[in-house]
């Protein structure tokens, strides 16, 4: 890490701890051990800090070439909240209450408009979403009816051309050009003999 990677870590942690860790604190026992003026501080604390946050990218921009600009900042946040300063407090009565009690009411529709809307449009697309689904369950149903009846289709095919009905050859004869069969040593003819087309016995081969 070079020096300065450890001073902006530095400056980070020390930034954290003086806008939001210690108020945090500090506000924690305004609510369990104090009345409602020092919530009242803290809230407006808050709230001040809350516009802060929203600027100071811009002012980080602005003004940076201010000479010790990021300790004046340190110092800013420091005095918001301190008891002895208490800056927080003087710039939300003269500047962001009054200018936010101007604006209440458009901010309060604005808010309800974009509301209803996200609302709305978030309605939508569940609905169109739901439609979706239901169509594509719907042709993954008719794809698989289809499959499924082809498949039976093709079982019945084979089974009608391998039925009982179909033409077979016995095992170990085969037929002759004359339309007659030959069988094997294990025939009735096993001595020799063949049987003629009309069914009458032959001379039998003899033998010396």
């Amino acid at each position: 890490m070079t020096v300065a990677d450890i001073l902006t870590v530095m400056y980070t942690m020390t930034y954290s701890f003086i806008a939001y860790a210690l108020p945090a604190y500090l506000t924690y026992k305004a609510l369990a051990h104090k009345g409602d003026v020092d919530v009242r501080n803290w809230a407006v604390y808050w709230t001040i800090l809350a516009v802060v946050s929203c600027c100071h990218r811009a002012l980080d921009c602005v003004l940076c070439w201010l000479p010790f600009y990021y300790l004046l900042k340190l110092g800013f946040l420091l005095a918001l909240w301190h008891p002895n300063t208490q800056l927080a407090l003087w710039l939300y009565d003269r500047s962001v209450g009054p200018l936010l009690g101007s604006w209440e009411a458009d901010i309060d529709s604005l808010w309800r408009d974009a509301w209803t809307a996200a609302v709305d449009t978030a309605q939508h697309q569940a609905l169109a979403a739901k439609a979706s689904l239901q169509r594509i369950s719907g042709m993954a149903s008719v794809m698989l009816s289809q499959a499924m009846h082809a498949q039976q289709s093709k079982l019945q095919q084979q089974q009608r051309t391998s039925g009982p009905g179909s033409p077979s050859t016995p095992v170990g004869a085969y037929a002759t050009p004359g339309g007659a069969s030959y069988a094997g040593s294990s025939a009735a003819g096993g001595m020799g003999g063949m049987a003629t087309a009309g069914g009458s016995p032959g001379r039998g081969l003899h033998t010396e």
